[in-house]
């Protein structure tokens, strides 16, 4: 008797295409929820609501400054300092769709962004990246600006991302000079 009856074959590829549903929503749900809480984050930036910006940015980053509220003044002074000097934050952009993976049990993700500030005369846009970090199977999400991040600040940071992937290629800002629009 033939073991592979054709409805046998049938629910087993209903079985994988069901799970490879599930597998591929649960990694879209991921990435939207690490996204919506990047938004949160950069929101809290430009608004400067600096306490909930604090909230969601790598705790690493946050105890090397000297702790919450060490940030939050080192934040505040250097957003004073950036208007007297004629800067100002305008808006942050996060690209679409993050790139997720996962490393000794943790997920990260990279998003890259598009900062645009006013400038003496001008306004400034930057590409750079963030670095998303899950230690909770992405229920929430802290986060550092890649702007500086380098091979070896990645060794010392992150040492279980080495080699996992390849951080995005750093661009120069662009300036446009007002009235050239």
């Amino acid at each position: 008797m033939n073991r592979f009856h054709p409805w046998r074959v049938r629910l087993v590829i209903v079985i994988i295409v069901i799970a490879a549903f599930a597998v591929h929503s649960s990694a879209v749900d991921l990435s939207v929820e690490m996204k919506s809480q990047a938004e949160k984050m950069v929101e809290a930036l430009v608004t400067q609501q600096y306490e909930k910006f604090v909230a969601y940015t790598l705790p690493a980053v946050v105890d090397g400054v000297g702790g919450k509220e060490q940030m939050i003044k080192k934040l505040q002074t250097e957003t004073t300092k950036m208007v007297h000097e004629g800067y100002r934050l305008n808006s942050v952009t996060l690209a679409s769709s993050p790139d997720m993976f996962e490393a000794q049990g943790h997920l990260y993700g990279l998003l890259v962004e598009t900062i645009t500030m006013r400038a003496p005369g001008g306004t400034l846009t930057k590409e750079s990246f963030l670095i998303g970090v899950s230690y909770d199977q992405g229920s929430t999400w802290s986060f550092v600006e890649g702007e500086n991040f380098k091979e070896d600040t990645l060794k010392t940071v992150f040492p279980e991302l080495v080699g996992k992937f390849v951080l995005p290629t750093q661009k120069e800002p662009t300036y446009v000079p007002d009235g050239s629009r």
